[in-house]
């Protein structure tokens, strides 16, 4: 192979591993050694210059031992107005050409690229198919060609290649990574002024979260309450956020901001975000569509986003997985029993104004347990409450988590919405109407409303400052809590005090109410409720036996839980101690807002029902039957209302003593 010369185009300099090819040879005064490609090595024991053919003189060639090939380095091979042009390989003998040196250069028939030019740039390939076929009059049959290159149809139809998609799931528990994006600005603002929306998805189960923004720096904000949610719900740790490199993300707040890691993608890049950019897809074709299907005013785009997002959270698998994202995101499978089309009516109090207003449903609200409906009269949206089967709207999510000291009852319609958007400009809508059927929700008694926003004000107060004392000495008084020094590493959850005016009949406030409230998630709770269906059938069935009923509230119902987990809370407002101001609580029984605190209240009174001889429903986890010497009693549990009768006084008396 000593005849053999390589053209490479990645070597140091032309090399030769034979000493006949040199008309000069000039020994190196340094060792220098070349690596060959299997981490070989050999000595350059010379350098000098190679005569070829046609007066063709190669200087600089370093001699070196064992190179098996001749090696031609092509880029240092130059001549005026010529380039080298690699297209095919050829096996050249440079020791047998004779007669005078040319360039021998092939080219393509000229025909075929004035066609291709004529065609607008029509790719080879497809040109030659059609001049074989004879499809086209005019055009000549064109011979085939191989690596043709027209460099415009190179730059002008180059496309980026494909991003290859992740084949496993690269997190292993919510909360880890999040993606983020937001869309906008909208052509029409929403009903509340609402531009942009703000979308941050969760790694691991993809659920999603929409936030609806007016200005784009308002993202911090969503992302620092969302981050510190996901913290005080979970004991592991977030990871990484990922974004784009848009100004409302790339900024000192969020690089200050818990020194989380957080991930750009590249600039005009948007793959690199894609799962939050194909979602984002997701969610506006599902809102486009269902404002298109009943013609809605694009005003409401930010109502159907919300909708959208609520129902891909309960529908759509995740990949790898085979499961849903809130399944994933809160370890129990969804149900949509709840979802409906329009809430026509609702309720109200005065007992001489009409029983119903004209709503438009409009989606469902992320943080209740209710509906999102629009108010014609009023043009605003509002949350309210409706069930068509009578049954809870969410499984196991039924009750509340504060209940006064007495239980009673008032419409749906009646409380207070959580969330709510006015528009100048109501605009027709179609609607149907139809009457239905009051629905009734646990609430506080009387159409109370906060008297205080701040302890201190209510601290000036007398009657406040008792309802207070009263409150705390309830807890002493049940051995709540115990005050001990902060535990290291252990979060502490503050507390708050909610104040409320109960009313009676005549609207006059007849008492004053303070709740010492856990600060965080106070609405979460789980409190076991009777059905409607239930009720009823026990007061058919209490009426053919000739049973009398009896309701009986549970005074601070909830005080009566434990708790097995290990709580910490912070002093109440207004009453720390002057001695161990930085000591905390222990709870040994569940507080008003705790999650536990219906579920603790619920656990203990159905352990002293089963051990006082009550037998349980199979079906409703809420009834509770009793027999004794042939006569019966009959329990059935309303989160602190129990509602009890049976065929005999005497047990019926024995009971509620």
């Amino acid at each position: 192979m000593e005849d053999v010369w390589i053209m490479d185009s990645g070597c140091s300099r032309h090399m030769i591993g034979h000493r006949k090819w040199f008309s000069s040879l000039n020994p190196v005064s340094t060792k220098e050694y070349i690596t060959f490609g299997d981490n070989g090595q050999g000595k350059v024991l010379g350098v000098g210059s190679v005569s070829l053919f046609a007066k063709l003189s190669l200087r600089e060639v370093a001699f070196v031992r064992n190179l098996g090939f001749n090696l031609f380095l092509f880029r240092n091979f130059s001549m005026k107005d010529l380039r080298v042009i690699l297209r095919r390989v050829f096996r050249v003998d440079l020791t047998s050409v004779s007669g005078p040196a040319r360039c021998l250069v092939a080219s393509p028939s000229a025909d075929i690229w004035k066609w291709h030019r004529r065609l607008g740039q029509l790719s080879f390939d497809l040109l030659v198919r059609l001049s074989s076929m004879g499809l086209i009059r005019g055009l000549p049959k064109l011979r085939a060609e191989k690596d043709l290159v027209c460099h415009p149809c190179r730059h002008g139809k180059m496309v980026a290649a494909s991003h290859i998609p992740v084949p496993q799931v690269m997190t292993s528990y919510p909360g880890e990574l999040l993606h983020m994006d937001t869309v906008g600005p909208a052509r029409v603002a929403s009903v509340s002024g609402k531009w942009y929306v703000l979308v941050v998805i969760d790694d691991f189960s993809r659920f999603s979260l929409v936030f609806f923004m007016e200005f784009k720096d308002e993202a911090f904000g969503f992302v620092r309450d969302l981050v510190l949610r996901l913290r005080n719900e979970s004991h592991k740790a977030m990871r990484a956020i990922r974004s784009d490199n848009g100004g409302e993300f790339r900024n000192s707040q969020f690089e200050n901001f818990c020194r989380l890691e957080h991930q750009f993608s590249s600039p005009y890049t948007p793959p690199q975000n894609g799962v939050v950019e194909r979602n984002n897809r997701t969610l506006v074709e599902m809102a486009r569509t269902i404002l298109d299907e009943h013609r809605t005013p694009r005003r409401f785009w930010a109502e159907a986003v919300n909708t959208a997002c609520y129902i891909a959270n309960r529908i759509f698998l995740r990949a790898f997985l085979g499961k849903t994202s809130y399944e994933l995101r809160f370890g129990r499978q969804p149900s949509i029993k709840h979802l409906c089309f329009v809430l026509k009516k609702a309720g109200h109090l005065d007992k001489f104004e009409s029983r119903c207003l004209d709503e438009i449903f409009m989606g469902y609200a992320s943080s209740s347990r209710a509906f999102r409906v629009w108010i014609l009269e009023a043009k605003q949206v509002v949350e309210t409450c409706y069930d068509e089967e009578g049954t809870p709207i969410f499984e196991d999510e039924e009750g509340a988590d504060d209940v006064d000291d007495a239980g009673a009852t008032t419409p749906a319609a009646a409380l207070a919405p959580s969330a709510t958007s006015s528009d100048d400009d109501g605009g027709p809508l179609p609607t149907t109407s139809s009457s239905l059927p009051q629905q009734q929700a646990h609430a506080e008694a009387g159409p109370a409303e906060d008297a205080w926003e701040d302890v201190s004000h209510a601290l000036s107060d007398p009657n406040w400052v008792n309802a207070m004392h009263e409150e705390l000495e309830n807890f002493e008084r049940n051995h709540v809590w115990d005050l001990v020094e902060p535990p290291p590493n252990r979060r502490t959850i503050s507390t708050k005090w909610v104040f409320k005016n109960k009313q009676g009949e005549n609207g006059m406030v007849v008492r004053n109410t303070a709740r010492l409230k856990e600060g965080i998630d106070y609405e979460e709770t789980f409190a076991p409720i009777a059905r409607l269906e239930a009720i009823r059938i026990l007061l058919a069935f209490a009426a053919s036996k000739g049973f009398k009923l009896q309701q009986m509230d549970v005074k601070y119902a909830f005080l009566n839980g434990f708790i097995e987990e290990e709580v910490y809370v912070r002093q109440p407002p207004g009453f720390e101690s002057a001695r161990f101001s930085n000591r905390v609580y222990k709870l040994r029984k569940a507080l008003y807002g705790l999650k536990q605190a219906p579920r603790a209240w619920y656990a203990r009174l159905k352990s002293f029902l089963l051990k006082s001889g009550f037998v349980m429903g199979s079906v409703d986890k809420t009834l509770f039957l009793l027999s004794h010497g042939g006569d019966t009693l009959i329990v059935l549990i309303y989160v602190d209302d129990i509602i009890f009768g049976g065929s005999s006084h005497a047990l019926v008396s024995s009971f509620a003593e």
